[in-house]
């Protein structure tokens, strides 16, 4: 079984959704699946430096202090049901993401891309680094394929920056409306990080569907 996950490294609902799945995973151990990572940018716009990220909630939300509080409390407690330490105070910039799907298409041809996402999103989220800075991208990579200055030498490459930009442009066109977004199999979809039980129920479905076929 296949299954894509079109998110952002940015996106704290595609880390729990992630977190959310592996959960599903543990429970059909008899499911053979490779988890594949692909990219979506929520902010593509932002420049290669980032944006102050209070400066973006504002333009982008027109939230006041209070309704953003709320909603990083509300994003906390999901975070928490799950394993998820969300450490916002520790975000000043909001970063361009281009180069940590970058990342993740390297980390797929090592077969580590699951580690590798795992990995940006704690930096990101827990430890509030800038994931656009492409030491801090060969620091994460290097734990778990190449060198720091292989890795580097990678994501300066304007050929893997315009694979993945044609890849989003891609995306773009299946009118994904949100993410994450899961698509197992090419054809079956789950919108949204949808709770265990949820995801646990299409697993199962399409399984069965599967099973029916090849009888």
């Amino acid at each position: 079984m296949e299954i894509q996950i079109i998110s952002d490294t940015i996106c704290p609902w595609c880390y729990i959704g992630k977190r959310q799945l592996e959960s599903a995973l543990s429970e059909r151990p008899a499911l053979q699946c490779e988890v594949i990572w692909r990219p979506f940018q929520l902010y593509p716009q932002i420049p290669a430096a980032g944006i102050d990220r209070a400066e973006l909630i504002k333009r982008k939300y027109g939230m006041s202090a209070e309704e953003l509080a709320f909603m990083l409390q509300r994003i906390k407690q999901a975070g928490e049901a799950v394993g998820i330490e969300f450490n916002y105070e520790r975000i000043t910039r909001t970063p361009n993401t281009l180069l940590s799907h970058c990342l993740l298409a390297l980390a797929h041809d090592y077969r580590c891309q699951n580690e590798v996402a795992e990995a940006v999103f704690a930096a990101f989220f827990t430890c509030g680094k800038n994931i656009s800075d492409i030491n801090v991208l060969a620091e994460i990579g290097a734990e778990f394929m190449l060198s720091r200055k292989e890795i580097e030498t990678a994501l300066e490459d304007r050929a893997l920056q315009q694979k993945m930009r044609d890849e989003l442009a891609n995306i773009a066109q299946m009118q994904v409306g949100g993410v994450p977004f899961f698509i197992i199999d090419g054809k079956y979809t789950i919108p949204g990080a949808q709770d265990k039980t949820s995801i646990l129920y299409m697993l199962d479905k399409v399984e069965k569907m599967k099973s029916a076929i090849a009888r």
